[in-house]
């Protein structure tokens, strides 16, 4: 029996042990998927589930087929879990990029990228949006068009036992959401903020949001 393994250090930073033989490493393309993948208006992925060939080649059928959602591409570079031509599909495939400092040098050293590798990510793929969380520094969004937005560092008081599990997820969450919501690429990155330094500041991965990070979407979408 395998059991998932998170590990933490000094600082509270995870690393991660993946069990084999997870529910999707056997995805199955489906009637049930098309039809979802043609009304779903975002969908995120990443590499762990891509492992395999078959649910590889079903999430690759998912987000083909989505044409219309945001796309988001998680760059989980977890253990031996990923290889070349998986970050070139999942690349081309998205239309948003979200990778950490140390994802993003290993992206550049694999897929060659030189002088400036956010600029060329979006010289080879057609992607909108890249999101690069850096922990307690926060995001930073680049869009396709040069720009550049870093949101203001945001911290909570860490609660007994917190630990930085999951906050990257928040982060990327909270930008979905923002997107989905329309707000401003100001508003979004200020929320995907939020979320990830509320998420590191707690213990666990998916700790219950404070009614003011979950006012920052309802004040947006009535206003």
């Amino acid at each position: 029996m395998y059991k998932r393994q998170v590990s933490l250090d000094a600082e509270g930073q995870p690393s991660y042990v993946i069990p084999p033989q997870c529910a999707w490493d056997f995805l199955q393309f489906s009637s049930e998927f098309e039809a979802l993948a043609s009304r779903c208006q975002a969908v995120c992925f990443g590499t762990l589930a891509q492992r395999r060939d078959g649910a590889r080649e079903t999430i690759e059928a998912f987000l083909t087929k989505a044409e219309n959602a945001i796309r988001l591409f998680d760059v989980n570079l977890r253990q031996d879990f990923y290889d070349l031509s998986m970050l070139r599909r999942g690349c081309a495939l998205a239309t948003v990029l979200k990778v950490n400092e140390q994802e993003l040098e290993v992206l550049s050293e694999l897929l060659d990228l030189s002088g400036d590798p956010v600029a060329a990510l979006f010289g080879r793929f057609p992607m909108e949006r890249l999101l690069l969380t850096r922990g307690d520094r926060g995001c930073i969004l680049f869009g396709a068009n040069n720009t550049k937005l870093e949101g203001k560092m945001i911290s909570y008081p860490a609660a007994p036992d917190a630990d930085a599990v999951g906050a990257g997820d928040a982060a990327a969450a909270g930008f979905v959401i923002g997107l989905l919501a329309k707000m401003t690429d100001g508003q979004v990155l200020e929320l995907a903020n939020h979320m990830g330094a509320w998420v590191a500041s707690q213990p666990g991965a998916s700790p219950t949001l404070p009614a003011h990070i979950l006012d920052m979407v309802m004040v947006r979408t009535s206003a």
